[in-house]
């Protein structure tokens, strides 16, 4: 079990060797018991695979020792990557398990007063959980919206996803 925990978070890696993930998206993609994941990172962090910044179940981990991507990122430092392709990747890198899709949906649901989730479920394939949450935070902000704060979090979504904290 622990090499599919590895690999499992070594898929949630992000550009600076970091992992965060929610427990449940772990267990919902190995199916496996919380005692089993938590004995998994543990062997992962006594064999200074990861060091463990934050614990679970909101689990924040860095690659030490053999388990960096180093290597990787030395090897594509001088190769050329379109910025269709970053963002291909960068889609792709991280893809939010079922019940985080369903949470997300909600948060947009609630925040911005609305009941059909057909609309969303677009904006949640296209963008990452973080660029959503950044545009929902923006509108909860706003003390008064002089359109529909549905269209202002559709105007939001591309210029968050496009800002300097966002791209790779």
């Amino acid at each position: 079990m622990t090499e599919q925990v590895l690999q499992a978070l070594r898929r949630r890696t992000n550009h600076r060797d970091l992992v965060i993930v929610q427990e449940a998206a772990l267990l919902d993609e190995l199916s496996a018991t919380s005692a089993v994941l938590q004995a998994a990172i543990a062997k992962l962090e006594e064999d200074r695979v990861l060091e463990v910044l934050s614990p679970l179940p909101f689990l924040v981990a860095k690659w030490s020792g053999e388990g960096r991507r180093s290597t990787v990122s030395a090897k594509n430092a001088y190769s050329f990557e379109s910025s269709l392709s970053q963002s291909k990747q960068m889609k792709e890198s991280y893809r939010p398990s079922e019940a985080e899709r369903k949470a997300l949906l909600q948060e947009i649901l609630d925040t911005l007063g609305e009941t059909d989730p057909t609309t969303f479920r677009g904006a949640i394939r296209s963008y990452s959980p973080g660029v959503i949450r950044t545009a929902l935070a923006r509108i909860r902000k706003m003390k008064n919206i002089q359109k529909n704060p549905t269209a202002v979090f559709r105007f939001l979504l591309p210029r968050i996803a496009n800002e300097p904290a966002f791209k790779k």
